[in-house]
């Protein structure tokens, strides 16, 4: 893979870039007709529109959380994918929303969403 040349240098105080100057043209202070900054706008915009065209390529792992314990004032919740067991202290009416909400990813990375399957 080709190496560009870099047109820009990390700042002394490590914040930030700047141009590196061609040295072909009179300094007089108008570098918007350097032929360099044309090439790093150009750059730019390609890096730009490569990055819109990113792709989240990681297949995502669909989960839920399956109630196994159920008390008046808590209850336990196990991940269908790695079998973690969380808790959720709340009103019996208030439980399903707290875990969504506090819970929507297993810390094993399944998106507890009840599935792929599940029409969302």
């Amino acid at each position: 893979m080709a190496t560009e040349k870099r047109l820009t240098e990390k700042h002394y105080n490590g914040k930030g870039y700047y141009m590196k100057c061609s040295g072909l043209c009179h300094f007089d202070g108008h570098c918007a007709n350097c032929d360099e900054l044309v090439k790093i706008v150009d750059r730019l915009g390609e890096y730009e529109d490569k990055a819109k065209q990113t792709v989240d390529a990681v297949e995502v792992v669909h989960g839920q959380w399956i109630e196994i314990l159920s008390g008046q004032n808590s209850s336990g919740y196990e991940c269908s994918i790695c079998k973690r067991i969380v808790s959720v202290v709340s009103d019996v009416d208030l439980r399903e929303r707290v875990l969504a909400k506090k819970y929507p990813y297993c810390h094993c990375g399944a998106k507890m969403d009840g599935g792929a399957d599940n029409g969302l």
